[in-house]
Protein backbone atom coordinates (compact mmCIF):
# COMPACT_ATOMS: atom_id res chain seq x y z
CA UNK A 1 0.00 0.00 0.00
CA UNK A 2 1.29 3.32 -1.24
CA UNK A 3 2.16 5.96 1.84
CA UNK A 4 -0.24 9.48 0.78
CA UNK A 5 1.93 12.25 2.24
CA UNK A 6 -0.03 15.68 1.65
CA UNK A 7 2.21 18.60 2.03
CA UNK A 8 1.01 22.45 2.96
CA UNK A 9 2.65 24.55 0.40
CA UNK A 10 1.66 27.61 2.88
CA UNK A 11 3.01 26.47 5.83
CA UNK A 12 5.46 28.99 7.59
CA UNK A 13 7.87 26.30 9.00
CA UNK A 14 8.65 23.35 6.14
CA UNK A 15 9.05 21.35 9.20
CA UNK A 16 5.73 21.57 9.70
CA UNK A 17 4.27 20.73 6.19
CA UNK A 18 3.02 17.17 6.37
CA UNK A 19 -0.61 17.64 7.05
CA UNK A 20 -3.09 14.79 7.21
CA UNK A 21 -5.33 15.98 3.38
CA UNK A 22 -5.54 19.06 1.40
CA UNK A 23 -8.75 19.83 3.35
CA UNK A 24 -7.61 18.84 6.97
CA UNK A 25 -4.52 21.22 7.29
CA UNK A 26 -3.22 19.97 10.69
CA UNK A 27 0.56 19.26 11.44
CA UNK A 28 1.16 15.19 11.27
CA UNK A 29 4.22 13.82 12.50
CA UNK A 30 6.03 11.73 9.55
CA UNK A 31 5.37 8.16 9.40
CA UNK A 32 7.88 5.54 11.03
CA UNK A 33 9.83 3.77 8.04
CA UNK A 34 12.02 0.42 8.52
CA UNK A 35 15.71 0.07 6.81
CA UNK A 36 15.95 -1.82 3.92
CA UNK A 37 12.28 -1.50 2.72
CA UNK A 38 10.98 -0.22 -0.24
CA UNK A 39 8.14 2.24 0.05
CA UNK A 40 5.73 3.73 -2.88
CA UNK A 41 4.96 7.11 -1.84
CA UNK A 42 2.39 9.15 -3.17
CA UNK A 43 3.34 12.66 -3.18
CA UNK A 44 0.32 15.81 -2.95
CA UNK A 45 0.65 19.64 -2.39
CA UNK A 46 -2.19 21.24 -0.57
CA UNK A 47 -2.49 25.05 -0.82
CA UNK A 48 -3.68 25.51 2.51
CA UNK A 49 -6.83 26.82 1.47
CA UNK A 50 -8.89 23.30 1.11
CA UNK A 51 -7.54 22.75 -2.48
CA UNK A 52 -4.92 21.50 -4.16
CA UNK A 53 -1.85 24.07 -5.29
CA UNK A 54 -1.74 24.35 -8.81
CA UNK A 55 1.84 22.88 -8.83
CA UNK A 56 0.56 19.38 -7.77
CA UNK A 57 0.97 16.89 -10.05
CA UNK A 58 1.25 19.42 -13.12
CA UNK A 59 3.43 18.92 -16.23
CA UNK A 60 7.18 21.36 -16.14
CA UNK A 61 7.57 20.56 -12.52
CA UNK A 62 10.47 17.91 -11.22
CA UNK A 63 10.47 16.73 -7.56
CA UNK A 64 13.60 14.94 -5.41
CA UNK A 65 12.87 13.46 -1.85
CA UNK A 66 15.99 12.82 0.25
CA UNK A 67 16.79 11.66 3.58
CA UNK A 68 19.63 12.30 5.90
CA UNK A 69 21.23 14.72 8.20
CA UNK A 70 21.11 18.13 7.16
CA UNK A 71 24.62 20.10 6.51
CA UNK A 72 26.40 17.40 7.69
CA UNK A 73 29.97 17.22 6.34
CA UNK A 74 32.06 13.87 5.53
CA UNK A 75 33.88 12.39 8.27
CA UNK A 76 36.96 11.20 6.58
CA UNK A 77 38.36 10.53 3.33
CA UNK A 78 40.41 13.10 0.42
CA UNK A 79 39.06 14.95 -2.36
CA UNK A 80 40.71 16.84 -5.53
CA UNK A 81 40.08 19.92 -7.18
CA UNK A 82 40.51 20.62 -11.08
CA UNK A 83 41.45 23.83 -12.78
CA UNK A 84 41.72 23.96 -16.54
CA UNK A 85 42.91 19.88 -16.74
CA UNK A 86 44.96 20.65 -14.21
CA UNK A 87 44.16 18.62 -10.49
CA UNK A 88 45.52 18.62 -7.04
CA UNK A 89 47.35 16.10 -5.13
CA UNK A 90 44.70 14.58 -2.52
CA UNK A 91 43.61 16.67 -0.18
CA UNK A 92 42.06 15.41 3.59
CA UNK A 93 38.35 16.28 3.69
CA UNK A 94 39.67 18.42 6.92
CA UNK A 95 42.78 20.36 4.91
CA UNK A 96 42.83 23.51 6.25
CA UNK A 97 42.63 26.71 3.98
CA UNK A 98 46.06 26.99 4.29
CA UNK A 99 46.69 23.18 2.87
CA UNK A 100 43.73 23.98 -0.44
CA UNK A 101 45.78 27.39 -1.08
CA UNK A 102 49.51 25.50 -1.47
CA UNK A 103 47.88 22.65 -3.13
CA UNK A 104 46.15 25.08 -5.39
CA UNK A 105 49.26 27.25 -6.41
CA UNK A 106 51.06 24.14 -7.48
CA UNK A 107 49.23 24.32 -10.23
CA UNK A 108 50.28 25.74 -13.71
CA UNK A 109 46.97 27.03 -14.18
CA UNK A 110 46.42 28.54 -11.18
CA UNK A 111 50.51 30.21 -11.70
CA UNK A 112 49.63 31.51 -15.23
CA UNK A 113 46.36 32.89 -13.39
CA UNK A 114 48.70 34.52 -10.88
CA UNK A 115 47.89 32.30 -8.19
CA UNK A 116 44.72 32.33 -5.63
CA UNK A 117 44.31 32.79 -1.77
CA UNK A 118 41.65 30.51 0.24
CA UNK A 119 40.52 31.27 3.17
CA UNK A 120 37.54 29.74 5.09
CA UNK A 121 37.81 25.73 6.55
CA UNK A 122 36.39 23.00 6.13
CA UNK A 123 33.91 22.20 4.65
CA UNK A 124 33.61 25.32 3.12
CA UNK A 125 35.82 27.25 1.41
CA UNK A 126 36.51 30.89 -0.06
CA UNK A 127 39.02 31.00 -3.28
CA UNK A 128 40.06 34.29 -4.44
CA UNK A 129 42.09 34.87 -7.45
CA UNK A 130 45.02 37.60 -6.72
CA UNK A 131 44.66 38.82 -10.50
CA UNK A 132 42.18 40.31 -12.21
CA UNK A 133 40.64 38.72 -15.16
CA UNK A 134 37.72 35.83 -16.28
CA UNK A 135 38.67 31.99 -14.86
CA UNK A 136 36.76 29.12 -15.45
CA UNK A 137 35.14 27.30 -12.77
CA UNK A 138 37.00 24.66 -10.45
CA UNK A 139 35.43 21.14 -10.67
CA UNK A 140 35.53 18.93 -7.69
CA UNK A 141 36.48 15.15 -7.42
CA UNK A 142 34.35 13.69 -4.02
CA UNK A 143 34.71 10.16 -4.39
CA UNK A 144 36.89 9.13 -2.01
CA UNK A 145 34.97 11.22 0.93
CA UNK A 146 32.79 9.01 3.36
CA UNK A 147 30.21 9.10 3.98
CA UNK A 148 29.17 9.38 0.09
CA UNK A 149 29.58 13.06 -0.34
CA UNK A 150 29.05 15.85 -2.84
CA UNK A 151 31.43 18.96 -3.46
CA UNK A 152 29.63 22.07 -5.13
CA UNK A 153 31.37 24.72 -6.23
CA UNK A 154 29.78 28.06 -6.99
CA UNK A 155 30.63 31.26 -8.40
CA UNK A 156 30.73 34.31 -5.79
CA UNK A 157 31.91 36.76 -8.20
CA UNK A 158 32.24 36.85 -12.24
CA UNK A 159 36.00 38.52 -12.97
CA UNK A 160 37.06 40.53 -15.90
CA UNK A 161 39.42 43.07 -16.30
CA UNK A 162 39.02 44.84 -13.41
CA UNK A 163 37.49 42.37 -11.08
CA UNK A 164 39.07 39.30 -9.59
CA UNK A 165 37.32 35.81 -9.85
CA UNK A 166 36.01 34.29 -6.62
CA UNK A 167 34.44 31.14 -6.13
CA UNK A 168 33.11 28.60 -3.28
CA UNK A 169 34.04 24.80 -2.59
CA UNK A 170 31.47 23.52 -0.20
CA UNK A 171 31.38 19.82 1.02
CA UNK A 172 28.49 18.18 1.91
CA UNK A 173 27.26 14.94 2.74
CA UNK A 174 25.10 13.11 0.47
CA UNK A 175 21.53 12.10 0.89
CA UNK A 176 21.35 8.61 2.58
CA UNK A 177 17.94 8.02 0.74
CA UNK A 178 17.45 10.29 -2.83
CA UNK A 179 14.76 9.71 -5.02
CA UNK A 180 14.17 12.18 -8.23
CA UNK A 181 12.29 10.05 -10.36
CA UNK A 182 8.28 10.69 -9.88
CA UNK A 183 5.40 9.95 -12.05
CA UNK A 184 2.75 12.15 -12.31
CA UNK A 185 -0.65 10.52 -10.87
CA UNK A 186 -3.87 13.13 -10.60
CA UNK A 187 -3.13 16.01 -8.17
CA UNK A 188 0.63 14.26 -7.55
CA UNK A 189 3.26 12.30 -7.83
CA UNK A 190 4.36 9.03 -7.19
CA UNK A 191 7.51 7.46 -6.51
CA UNK A 192 9.62 4.74 -4.66
CA UNK A 193 11.85 5.46 -1.66
CA UNK A 194 14.68 2.50 -1.34
CA UNK A 195 15.73 2.13 2.55
CA UNK A 196 17.99 -0.58 1.37
CA UNK A 197 21.54 2.04 1.02
CA UNK A 198 24.58 1.25 1.94
CA UNK A 199 24.75 4.93 3.18
CA UNK A 200 21.43 4.22 5.56
CA UNK A 201 23.14 1.38 7.22
CA UNK A 202 25.95 3.43 7.87
CA UNK A 203 23.85 5.95 9.15
CA UNK A 204 22.09 3.45 11.30
CA UNK A 205 25.25 1.34 12.24
CA UNK A 206 23.81 -0.84 15.50
CA UNK A 207 21.07 1.41 16.44
CA UNK A 208 17.84 0.35 17.00
CA UNK A 209 16.73 3.72 15.54
CA UNK A 210 17.35 7.17 14.34
CA UNK A 211 15.73 10.37 13.54
CA UNK A 212 17.30 12.79 10.74
CA UNK A 213 15.89 15.04 7.83
CA UNK A 214 13.34 13.73 5.13
CA UNK A 215 13.30 17.04 2.36
CA UNK A 216 11.16 17.48 -0.11
CA UNK A 217 12.00 19.49 -3.33
CA UNK A 218 10.40 20.61 -5.95
CA UNK A 219 11.89 22.21 -9.25
CA UNK A 220 9.79 24.39 -12.18
CA UNK A 221 10.73 25.02 -15.63
CA UNK A 222 13.22 27.81 -15.35
CA UNK A 223 15.44 25.83 -12.72
CA UNK A 224 14.52 27.62 -9.32
CA UNK A 225 14.38 25.38 -6.40
CA UNK A 226 12.00 25.30 -3.51
CA UNK A 227 12.24 23.13 -0.56
CA UNK A 228 8.36 22.10 0.20
CA UNK A 229 8.84 19.87 3.45
CA UNK A 230 11.41 19.00 6.15
CA UNK A 231 9.97 17.18 8.90
CA UNK A 232 11.96 14.75 11.18
CA UNK A 233 11.66 10.99 10.16
CA UNK A 234 12.06 7.85 12.20
CA UNK A 235 13.64 5.28 10.63
CA UNK A 236 14.12 2.12 12.70
CA UNK A 237 16.71 -1.34 12.14
CA UNK A 238 15.61 -4.32 10.31
CA UNK A 239 15.00 -8.12 12.19
CA UNK A 240 14.66 -9.36 8.92
CA UNK A 241 17.42 -8.72 6.78
CA UNK A 242 16.68 -8.26 3.11
CA UNK A 243 18.97 -11.51 2.18
CA UNK A 244 19.21 -13.78 4.96
CA UNK A 245 21.60 -16.68 5.03
CA UNK A 246 19.60 -19.40 4.24
CA UNK A 247 20.77 -23.52 3.03
CA UNK A 248 20.77 -24.42 -0.04
CA UNK A 249 20.36 -27.52 -1.65
CA UNK A 250 22.52 -28.76 -3.75
CA UNK A 251 22.52 -28.43 -7.38
CA UNK A 252 19.70 -31.15 -9.51
CA UNK A 253 20.13 -32.12 -12.66
CA UNK A 254 18.08 -34.58 -15.17
CA UNK A 255 19.71 -37.45 -16.46
CA UNK A 256 19.99 -38.06 -20.14
CA UNK A 257 17.00 -40.44 -19.83
CA UNK A 258 15.42 -37.78 -17.50
CA UNK A 259 16.02 -34.70 -20.04
CA UNK A 260 14.46 -37.17 -23.38
CA UNK A 261 11.37 -38.17 -21.38
CA UNK A 262 10.64 -34.37 -20.71
CA UNK A 263 11.62 -32.44 -23.68
CA UNK A 264 11.20 -33.18 -27.33
CA UNK A 265 14.30 -34.30 -29.07
CA UNK A 266 15.41 -32.93 -32.25
CA UNK A 267 17.89 -35.27 -34.36
CA UNK A 268 19.44 -33.01 -37.08
CA UNK A 269 20.22 -36.40 -38.92
CA UNK A 270 16.31 -36.86 -39.67
CA UNK A 271 15.18 -35.02 -42.93
CA UNK A 272 12.55 -37.68 -43.76
CA UNK A 273 9.77 -39.56 -41.85
CA UNK A 274 9.92 -43.14 -43.23
CA UNK A 275 13.03 -44.48 -44.97
CA UNK A 276 14.26 -47.01 -43.12
CA UNK A 277 17.98 -45.31 -42.65
CA UNK A 278 19.31 -43.27 -40.06
CA UNK A 279 17.78 -40.28 -42.08
CA UNK A 280 14.49 -41.28 -41.19
CA UNK A 281 12.12 -41.40 -38.10
CA UNK A 282 11.39 -45.11 -38.15
CA UNK A 283 14.93 -46.07 -38.43
CA UNK A 284 15.75 -44.57 -34.69
CA UNK A 285 15.90 -48.19 -32.59
CA UNK A 286 13.76 -47.85 -30.21
CA UNK A 287 14.45 -51.12 -27.82
CA UNK A 288 15.71 -49.21 -25.07
CA UNK A 289 13.89 -45.87 -25.64
CA UNK A 290 10.57 -45.32 -22.66
CA UNK A 291 7.23 -44.80 -24.37
CA UNK A 292 6.66 -40.97 -23.77
CA UNK A 293 9.55 -39.96 -25.84
CA UNK A 294 8.63 -37.14 -28.11
CA UNK A 295 11.26 -36.53 -31.27
CA UNK A 296 10.94 -33.67 -33.65
CA UNK A 297 11.15 -34.17 -37.73
CA UNK A 298 11.40 -31.53 -40.06
CA UNK A 299 10.18 -33.08 -44.05
CA UNK A 300 9.18 -31.15 -46.99
CA UNK A 301 8.92 -27.65 -45.31
CA UNK A 302 6.83 -29.09 -42.41
CA UNK A 303 7.49 -29.73 -38.57
CA UNK A 304 6.21 -32.48 -37.03
CA UNK A 305 6.37 -34.05 -33.44
CA UNK A 306 5.73 -36.89 -32.52
CA UNK A 307 5.37 -39.66 -29.68
CA UNK A 308 6.76 -42.97 -29.13
CA UNK A 309 3.33 -45.10 -27.45
CA UNK A 310 2.78 -48.61 -26.63
CA UNK A 311 1.12 -50.09 -29.69
CA UNK A 312 1.10 -52.16 -32.65
CA UNK A 313 -0.40 -50.01 -35.37
CA UNK A 314 0.85 -50.30 -39.02
CA UNK A 315 2.12 -47.55 -40.85
CA UNK A 316 -0.36 -44.96 -42.16
CA UNK A 317 1.76 -41.77 -42.98
CA UNK A 318 2.24 -39.28 -41.48
CA UNK A 319 -0.44 -40.01 -38.62
CA UNK A 320 1.42 -43.49 -37.38
CA UNK A 321 5.06 -44.57 -37.96
CA UNK A 322 6.26 -48.22 -37.32
CA UNK A 323 9.82 -48.41 -36.51
CA UNK A 324 11.69 -51.05 -38.52
CA UNK A 325 12.91 -52.52 -34.99
CA UNK A 326 9.84 -53.55 -34.21
CA UNK A 327 8.87 -56.98 -32.84
CA UNK A 328 5.69 -58.27 -32.82
CA UNK A 329 6.30 -59.57 -29.38
CA UNK A 330 9.52 -58.04 -27.80
CA UNK A 331 9.49 -54.43 -29.37
CA UNK A 332 5.70 -53.02 -29.56
CA UNK A 333 5.90 -49.26 -30.26
CA UNK A 334 4.53 -46.96 -32.94
CA UNK A 335 4.99 -43.47 -33.54
CA UNK A 336 1.75 -41.32 -32.89
CA UNK A 337 1.70 -37.88 -34.76
CA UNK A 338 1.80 -35.10 -31.38
CA UNK A 339 1.23 -31.95 -33.78
CA UNK A 340 1.94 -30.79 -37.20
CA UNK A 341 3.49 -27.12 -37.32
CA UNK A 342 4.14 -25.24 -40.50
CA UNK A 343 7.83 -24.84 -41.23
CA UNK A 344 9.51 -22.29 -43.82
CA UNK A 345 8.10 -23.24 -46.78
CA UNK A 346 7.20 -19.88 -48.75
CA UNK A 347 8.57 -21.35 -51.38
CA UNK A 348 6.42 -24.40 -52.18
CA UNK A 349 3.55 -22.67 -52.37
CA UNK A 350 5.06 -20.37 -55.42
CA UNK A 351 3.96 -21.12 -59.22
CA UNK A 352 4.94 -24.57 -60.10
CA UNK A 353 6.18 -25.67 -56.89
CA UNK A 354 5.00 -29.00 -55.04
CA UNK A 355 2.03 -27.06 -52.92
CA UNK A 356 1.60 -24.21 -55.38
CA UNK A 357 -1.61 -22.11 -53.82
CA UNK A 358 -4.34 -21.17 -56.26
CA UNK A 359 -5.63 -17.69 -55.21
CA UNK A 360 -9.42 -18.63 -55.96
CA UNK A 361 -10.86 -18.32 -53.18
CA UNK A 362 -8.74 -16.43 -50.92
CA UNK A 363 -9.44 -13.51 -49.25
CA UNK A 364 -7.86 -10.17 -48.01
CA UNK A 365 -5.90 -7.88 -50.66
CA UNK A 366 -3.87 -9.20 -53.36
CA UNK A 367 -0.72 -8.22 -54.82
CA UNK A 368 -1.66 -7.66 -58.50
CA UNK A 369 -5.16 -5.48 -59.46
CA UNK A 370 -7.75 -7.68 -60.25
CA UNK A 371 -10.87 -7.08 -62.30
CA UNK A 372 -14.42 -7.04 -60.50
CA UNK A 373 -16.57 -9.87 -62.10
CA UNK A 374 -20.51 -7.91 -63.52
CA UNK A 375 -22.66 -8.06 -60.59
CA UNK A 376 -24.99 -5.18 -61.29
CA UNK A 377 -28.28 -7.67 -60.44
CA UNK A 378 -26.75 -8.24 -56.86
CA UNK A 379 -26.82 -4.51 -56.24
CA UNK A 380 -31.08 -4.17 -57.18
CA UNK A 381 -33.76 -4.14 -54.54
CA UNK A 382 -34.18 -8.13 -53.16
CA UNK A 383 -30.60 -8.79 -53.79
CA UNK A 384 -27.86 -10.01 -51.62
CA UNK A 385 -25.82 -6.36 -51.87
CA UNK A 386 -29.21 -4.41 -52.23
CA UNK A 387 -27.99 -0.48 -51.96
CA UNK A 388 -30.21 1.83 -50.89
CA UNK A 389 -31.05 4.70 -52.46
CA UNK A 390 -30.90 7.30 -49.00
CA UNK A 391 -27.27 5.74 -48.52
CA UNK A 392 -25.88 6.86 -51.90
CA UNK A 393 -23.48 10.34 -51.69
CA UNK A 394 -24.89 13.48 -52.27
CA UNK A 395 -25.40 13.61 -56.21
CA UNK A 396 -24.46 17.11 -58.25
CA UNK A 397 -26.27 20.43 -58.27
CA UNK A 398 -27.18 19.79 -61.75
CA UNK A 399 -30.53 18.77 -63.57
CA UNK A 400 -29.20 14.80 -64.71
CA UNK A 401 -31.76 13.02 -62.67
CA UNK A 402 -34.33 15.64 -62.27
CA UNK A 403 -38.28 14.06 -63.62
CA UNK A 404 -39.40 14.75 -66.44
CA UNK A 405 -42.14 14.16 -69.67
CA UNK A 406 -40.19 11.72 -71.00
CA UNK A 407 -38.47 10.07 -68.30
CA UNK A 408 -38.95 8.96 -64.61
CA UNK A 409 -36.72 10.95 -62.19
CA UNK A 410 -36.11 12.64 -59.25
CA UNK A 411 -37.70 15.95 -57.88
CA UNK A 412 -35.98 19.16 -59.91
CA UNK A 413 -34.29 21.28 -56.92
CA UNK A 414 -36.87 23.71 -54.95
CA UNK A 415 -37.12 27.36 -56.17
CA UNK A 416 -37.29 28.44 -52.40
CA UNK A 417 -40.74 29.72 -52.82
CA UNK A 418 -43.64 28.68 -51.03
CA UNK A 419 -45.49 29.79 -53.41
CA UNK A 420 -44.61 27.60 -56.02
CA UNK A 421 -45.44 23.69 -56.68
CA UNK A 422 -44.81 21.26 -59.14
CA UNK A 423 -46.76 21.25 -61.64
CA UNK A 424 -47.49 18.45 -64.08
CA UNK A 425 -44.76 18.78 -66.42
CA UNK A 426 -41.94 18.43 -63.87
CA UNK A 427 -41.47 22.21 -63.53
CA UNK A 428 -42.21 24.45 -60.54
CA UNK A 429 -44.92 26.69 -60.98
CA UNK A 430 -47.77 28.80 -59.50
CA UNK A 431 -51.17 26.84 -59.54
CA UNK A 432 -54.39 28.70 -59.33
CA UNK A 433 -56.89 27.22 -56.75
CA UNK A 434 -60.42 27.86 -56.69
CA UNK A 435 -61.45 28.40 -53.70
CA UNK A 436 -64.44 26.66 -52.57
CA UNK A 437 -65.21 28.65 -49.08
CA UNK A 438 -63.05 31.25 -47.17
CA UNK A 439 -63.75 32.95 -44.32
CA UNK A 440 -61.75 35.51 -42.02
CA UNK A 441 -60.62 38.86 -41.10
CA UNK A 442 -58.53 41.69 -42.40
CA UNK A 443 -57.38 44.84 -40.39
CA UNK A 444 -56.95 48.04 -42.55
CA UNK A 445 -56.03 51.10 -40.80
CA UNK A 446 -56.74 49.71 -37.50
CA UNK A 447 -60.48 48.46 -38.22
CA UNK A 448 -60.97 44.75 -38.18
CA UNK A 449 -63.34 43.29 -41.05
CA UNK A 450 -64.97 39.90 -42.21
CA UNK A 451 -64.86 38.43 -45.61
CA UNK A 452 -66.10 35.09 -46.86
CA UNK A 453 -65.62 34.22 -50.32
CA UNK A 454 -67.92 31.50 -51.61
CA UNK A 455 -68.75 29.07 -54.42
CA UNK A 456 -71.94 26.82 -54.67
CA UNK A 457 -74.25 25.38 -56.62
CA UNK A 458 -78.25 25.24 -55.93
CA UNK A 459 -81.10 23.82 -58.14
CA UNK A 460 -85.01 24.81 -57.42
CA UNK A 461 -88.12 23.74 -58.78
CA UNK A 462 -91.54 23.84 -58.55
CA UNK A 463 -95.42 25.45 -59.48
CA UNK A 464 -95.40 28.84 -60.80
CA UNK A 465 -97.61 31.53 -61.79
CA UNK A 466 -96.87 34.76 -64.23
CA UNK A 467 -98.11 36.65 -61.40
CA UNK A 468 -96.14 35.13 -58.77
CA UNK A 469 -92.68 34.38 -59.97
CA UNK A 470 -90.68 31.25 -58.60
CA UNK A 471 -87.59 32.77 -56.72
CA UNK A 472 -84.63 31.24 -55.94
CA UNK A 473 -83.25 32.60 -52.42
CA UNK A 474 -80.94 31.10 -49.67
CA UNK A 475 -77.94 31.47 -51.42
CA UNK A 476 -76.19 34.27 -49.56
CA UNK A 477 -78.89 34.07 -46.72
CA UNK A 478 -76.28 33.32 -44.15
CA UNK A 479 -75.94 36.73 -42.63
CA UNK A 480 -76.68 36.41 -38.77
CA UNK A 481 -75.19 38.15 -35.87
CA UNK A 482 -71.54 38.28 -35.06
CA UNK A 483 -70.39 38.39 -31.64
CA UNK A 484 -67.24 40.72 -31.16
CA UNK A 485 -64.34 40.72 -28.79
CA UNK A 486 -67.02 41.49 -25.76
CA UNK A 487 -69.97 38.85 -26.79
CA UNK A 488 -72.20 42.11 -27.87
CA UNK A 489 -73.91 41.18 -31.27
CA UNK A 490 -73.32 43.16 -34.07
CA UNK A 491 -74.84 43.58 -37.85
CA UNK A 492 -72.33 43.11 -40.40
CA UNK A 493 -72.61 45.81 -43.68
CA UNK A 494 -70.92 45.54 -46.58
CA UNK A 495 -70.88 44.35 -50.03
CA UNK A 496 -71.63 41.34 -52.48
CA UNK A 497 -69.89 40.82 -55.59
CA UNK A 498 -71.83 38.03 -57.44
CA UNK A 499 -71.68 36.09 -60.38
CA UNK A 500 -74.62 33.74 -61.22
CA UNK A 501 -75.14 31.29 -64.01
CA UNK A 502 -79.08 30.50 -64.12
CA UNK A 503 -80.49 27.83 -66.63
CA UNK A 504 -84.23 27.46 -66.21
CA UNK A 505 -86.73 25.35 -68.65
CA UNK A 506 -90.59 25.33 -68.25
CA UNK A 507 -92.32 21.53 -68.06
CA UNK A 508 -95.75 23.59 -68.38
CA UNK A 509 -95.61 23.67 -72.10
CA UNK A 510 -95.88 21.56 -75.15
CA UNK A 511 -92.37 22.93 -76.47
CA UNK A 512 -90.50 22.92 -72.86
CA UNK A 513 -89.51 26.31 -73.05
CA UNK A 514 -85.72 26.99 -71.90
CA UNK A 515 -83.08 29.63 -71.54
CA UNK A 516 -80.02 30.74 -69.58
CA UNK A 517 -78.98 33.54 -68.42
CA UNK A 518 -75.76 35.21 -66.33
CA UNK A 519 -75.35 37.74 -64.05
CA UNK A 520 -72.70 40.08 -62.63
CA UNK A 521 -73.12 42.41 -60.18
CA UNK A 522 -72.75 44.19 -56.94
CA UNK A 523 -75.04 44.10 -54.06
CA UNK A 524 -75.15 46.28 -51.05
CA UNK A 525 -76.09 45.62 -47.29
CA UNK A 526 -76.78 48.84 -44.76
CA UNK A 527 -76.92 48.93 -41.14
CA UNK A 528 -79.67 51.34 -40.15
CA UNK A 529 -78.25 52.53 -36.82
CA UNK A 530 -80.00 52.38 -33.15
CA UNK A 531 -82.45 49.98 -34.53
CA UNK A 532 -79.93 47.16 -36.23
CA UNK A 533 -81.99 46.42 -39.20
CA UNK A 534 -80.50 45.41 -42.36
CA UNK A 535 -81.04 46.88 -45.52
CA UNK A 536 -80.15 45.44 -48.90
CA UNK A 537 -80.54 46.40 -52.52
CA UNK A 538 -78.96 45.40 -56.06
CA UNK A 539 -76.34 47.85 -56.35
CA UNK A 540 -75.67 47.12 -60.42
CA UNK A 541 -76.58 43.92 -62.51
CA UNK A 542 -75.41 43.13 -65.76
CA UNK A 543 -77.46 40.53 -67.49
CA UNK A 544 -76.22 38.25 -70.89
CA UNK A 545 -78.62 35.97 -71.96
CA UNK A 546 -76.89 33.13 -72.75
CA UNK A 547 -79.49 30.88 -75.09
CA UNK A 548 -83.01 30.63 -75.48
CA UNK A 549 -85.80 29.37 -77.53
CA UNK A 550 -88.97 31.23 -76.00
CA UNK A 551 -88.81 34.89 -75.64
CA UNK A 552 -91.50 34.84 -73.08
CA UNK A 553 -89.21 33.10 -70.42
CA UNK A 554 -86.86 36.04 -68.88
CA UNK A 555 -85.04 36.28 -65.48
CA UNK A 556 -83.47 38.75 -62.86
CA UNK A 557 -81.54 38.99 -59.70
CA UNK A 558 -83.51 39.17 -56.58
CA UNK A 559 -83.31 40.47 -53.25
CA UNK A 560 -85.83 40.43 -50.08
CA UNK A 561 -84.29 43.82 -49.28
CA UNK A 562 -82.90 42.69 -46.08
CA UNK A 563 -79.75 40.07 -46.52
CA UNK A 564 -80.67 37.69 -48.89
CA UNK A 565 -79.87 37.28 -52.59
CA UNK A 566 -81.66 34.90 -55.87
CA UNK A 567 -82.98 34.60 -59.17
CA UNK A 568 -86.46 34.78 -60.49
CA UNK A 569 -88.00 33.29 -63.43
CA UNK A 570 -90.90 35.38 -64.72
CA UNK A 571 -92.33 34.53 -68.66
CA UNK A 572 -94.41 31.33 -67.64
CA UNK A 573 -97.17 30.69 -70.33
CA UNK A 574 -99.50 28.44 -68.61
CA UNK A 575 -99.83 28.67 -64.74
CA UNK A 576 -99.67 25.81 -62.23
CA UNK A 577 -97.13 24.22 -64.17
CA UNK A 578 -93.61 23.33 -63.14
CA UNK A 579 -90.29 25.38 -63.69
CA UNK A 580 -87.08 23.72 -62.87
CA UNK A 581 -83.65 26.07 -63.27
CA UNK A 582 -80.66 25.89 -61.39
CA UNK A 583 -77.84 28.60 -60.34
CA UNK A 584 -74.18 28.17 -59.71
CA UNK A 585 -73.10 31.51 -57.75
CA UNK A 586 -70.04 32.88 -57.25
CA UNK A 587 -69.30 35.62 -54.71
CA UNK A 588 -67.07 37.84 -52.24
CA UNK A 589 -68.85 38.92 -49.31
CA UNK A 590 -67.52 42.37 -47.94
CA UNK A 591 -68.47 42.26 -44.17
CA UNK A 592 -69.03 45.86 -42.10
CA UNK A 593 -66.37 47.25 -40.12
CA UNK A 594 -67.57 45.38 -36.78
CA UNK A 595 -68.53 47.95 -34.43
CA UNK A 596 -72.34 49.44 -35.04
CA UNK A 597 -74.10 47.13 -32.17
CA UNK A 598 -77.78 45.95 -33.15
Amino acid sequence: MALNLYLNTAATDPANAVVRSEVALEPQTMPTLVYCDQVQVNLYLADGTGSFDSRSGAAGYSIRVGIGPTNAAPSSGTFTLTLDGDTTSALSYGASAATVQSALNALASVISAGGVTVTGSAPIYRISFVTAGARSLLTADATSLTPTSEITVGRIQTGDGSKIDVQSVRMVRSPVVYQTTWNRITNGWSGWLDLATYELGLLLGSDASLQTDFEVEITDGSGNRTTLAKPQITIRGEVVDANPTIPLAPDEYFSAVESAQRFVNNTPAFTEIVGGGAGSLDGLATVDLLVGRMEAVVSHGQLYIYRLESATDATLIPTKIRPTDYAATTNEKVWYLYKALPYAHAATHQNGNTDEIDVTGLSGVLADPQVPTTHANSHTAGNPDEIKLDDLAAPDDNTDLDVSTSAHGLCPKAPNDSSQFLDGTGAWSIPTIAAQEVDGTVTVSGEVYDYIHREQTVMMYGKTTNAVPMVLTGAVNAWGTFPNSNGISVYPGGTIVFDILVSARNTGTATQQSAAWRFTGVMRIQNSFGGGTLTASIVQATKDPLYTDNASLDCDVYTDGTKSLGVQVTGVATANKYCIWTARVSYVVAAGDNTHTA
